[in-house]
C-alpha cells in the first residue's frame, strides 16, 4: 500500500489543534515511517525487494522480504520509537500518540492489503492476506476505499471549521490519492517493461 498510508494521516490531522506544516509533515511521515525505513535497508542490501528493479516488478511477482521493518513484533518497537523521537522535538502527547497509531495502522493496512509478515523472523508464523500476490486489483481497489474513507473523515471533522479544505484542494488531494492508485493497477499482472513491450510488438504488428 502506498496512497492509502499517507491517507490514513488525513485522520488524526482533522483533530490537530491547527494544521500547519510541522503537523503535517509529521503524520504524513509517520503513515509512511515504516517504508522510508525500509527502504534504506534495502538500499543498504539489509532487506529486499525481487525483482528490485521497479520496472521489471508487478504487484503479482513482487516478493518483499522485510522482516525488521515489517514483521509485527518489530512493527510494535517502531511505532514506540517514533512516538518517543516525535515526542521528544514536537512536546505533543497528541501528535506522539498519533505517529504511534499510525505506524499501527500501516502494518494492519499491510497485513489486509498488501504483503504477509512473519511474526518475529522468517521462523514465525506468517501473517496476512497478500493480496497484491494473489488478488492485486481487489488489494489496490481497497486502497481506494481507505483513501475515500479518509478524504470523507477529514471533510466530515473539518466542515465549517478554520481547517476546512477549499474545494480545488479538495479535488487536488482527491486526484493524487486515488489517480495514483488507479495508476498502479497497470501493474497488477504486467510489469512497466512487460506493458511497453506488448505495446511496441502491438504497433509492430501494425506497420
Amino acid at each position: 500500500m502506498i496512497m492509502g498510508h499517507f491517507a490514513t494521516a488525513l485522520v488524526p490531522l482533522s483533530h490537530a489543534k491547527e494544521i500547519d506544516t510541522k503537523t503535517a509533515l509529521t503524520l504524513l511521515v509517520a503513515s509512511q515511517f515504516l517504508d522510508f525505513i525500509m527502504f534504506v535497508l534495502v538500499m543498504l542490501g539489509v532487506e529486499q525487494l525481487i525483482p528490485a528493479n521497479f520496472f521489471d516488478s508487478s504487484f503479482i511477482n513482487l516478493a518483499a522480504k522485510m522482516p525488521i521493518t515489517h514483521d509485527v513484533l518489530p512493527v510494535i518497537g517502531w511505532s514506540v520509537l517514533l512516538g518517543m523521537t516525535v515526542y521528544f522535538f514536537m512536546r505533543s502527547k497528541f501528535l506522539a500518540l498519533a505517529s504511534v497509531t499510525l505506524v499501527l495502522v500501516h502494518e494492519i493496512c499491510d497485513l489486509i492489503v498488501g504483503f504477509p509478515h512473519n511474526i518475529n523472523g522468517t521462523n514465525t508464523m506468517e501473517v496476512g492476506l497478500a493480496l497484491y500476490n494473489h488478488a492485486p486489483i481487489l488489494g489496490l481497489i481497497l486502497e481506494i476505499a481507505l483513501c475515500l474513507f479518509c478524504i470523507w473523515y477529514f471533510v466530515t471533522k473539518t466542515k465549517n471549521t478554520d481547517k476546512e479544505l477549499t474545494q480545488p484542494a479538495l479535488i487536488k488531494l482527491s486526484v493524487i490519492l486515488i489517480g495514483v492508485t488507479l495508476i498502479l493497477m497497470l501493474q497488477s499482472y504486467q510489469s512497466i517493461n512487460e506493458v511497453i513491450a506488448s505495446l511496441n510488438l502491438q504497433n509492430s504488428r501494425f506497420l
